[in-house]
């Protein structure tokens, strides 16, 4: 039996990630290609009409998809909504089908609201909050089953530890969460209290 690569912690692994097909998306990708998982993303592909800016295209897809084969690691690409629950399950269990598990889920999809809130209606913060919150919600609801069944996985989603924290004891995991330096004290509390652990 030959020994693991040590720069290649992640080989045999797969990670997918939501909003994948530009910026910090691409920059996950690319970073977990490198540390040897093969690599699933999945983005919308198209403007939301109440964002401010033109958001991720199909071509930016393609392009990080192209740049992780290009290191060597299998890819899986396609449109999705992080708002559509049946969508993102679908597309989880696609990868898991078609790459063989479901190691690391990367919760990135989000927007930000241009303007002021004294301005803002409520299509644009209910857009906000469907991709930015629900939209996490989904992706850990559609990766957690296959990381209960293997018995192991890795769920990253930002500001959202105590909810990764209180997932990972209902399903029976341990989650060991890295936060900044200067998280407050109470929520490093709750994390505990949850049964994470917490690294500085």
């Amino acid at each position: 039996m030959s020994e693991a690569d040590p720069s290649l912690p992640l080989q045999g692994q797969v990670a997918i990630i939501t909003g994948g097909a530009r910026g910090q998306g691409r920059s996950h990708a690319l970073e977990l290609a490198r540390l040897g998982a093969d690599v699933a993303l999945c983005d919308l592909c198209e403007d939301v009409a109440t964002v401010g800016y033109p958001l991720a295209t199909r071509d930016d897809l393609a392009e990080t998809a192209k740049l992780v084969e290009a290191a060597g690691r299998r890819c899986v690409s396609e449109v999705v909504d992080v708002r559509d629950l049946q969508a993102v399950i679908a597309f989880v269990d696609e990868v898991q089908a078609s790459l063989g598990s479901v190691d690391i889920m990367v919760a990135n999809a989000g927007v930000t609201a241009i303007g002021s809130i004294c301005d803002m209606d409520a299509a644009q913060w209910g857009n906000v909050i469907d991709i930015n919150l629900t939209g996490v919600f989904n992706a850990i609801r559609a990766a957690a089953p296959h990381m209960r069944s293997q018995r192991s996985g890795r769920i990253s989603a930002g500001n959202m530890a105590q909810g990764v924290a209180w997932v990972a004891r209902e399903l029976g995991l341990s989650a060991t969460i890295a936060v900044p330096d200067h998280a407050p004290q109470a929520k490093l509390a709750a994390i505990e209290r949850l049964g994470g652990r917490v690294l500085k």
